[in-house]
């Protein structure tokens, strides 16, 4: 993780801020996507800011980064698992 979050012993000290990246197939409508990921961040509480959108050399996916910061183990699992069902999602680091 990069951000103000420490790592002891194999432990995360919340809170923790940290680029987010999630990467979707390719669609001729990213905002829609952006916008979906921001809804999702916002359900969760989850404090975030847009970075960037990339899309991949041969135009079949978008690398959505993202700022955020968690509070604790159990946000982090909600976000993660909320990702996971976003329609088109390959994957989120």
């Amino acid at each position: 993780m990069i951000g103000n979050g420490k790592e002891t012993k194999g432990k995360l000290e919340f809170p923790v801020s940290f680029n987010l990246k999630v990467v979707m197939e390719s669609d001729d409508n990213p905002e829609m996507f952006q916008s979906e990921i921001e809804k999702l961040l916002g359900t969760l509480h989850v404090e975030h800011s847009f970075k960037s959108l990339k899309t991949s050399n041969k135009g079949n996916f978008l690398s959505y980064t993202f700022q955020v910061t968690l509070l604790g183990q159990l946000q982090m699992s909600n976000m993660y698992d909320a990702l996971k069902n976003l329609p088109g999602i390959k994957f989120a680091l």
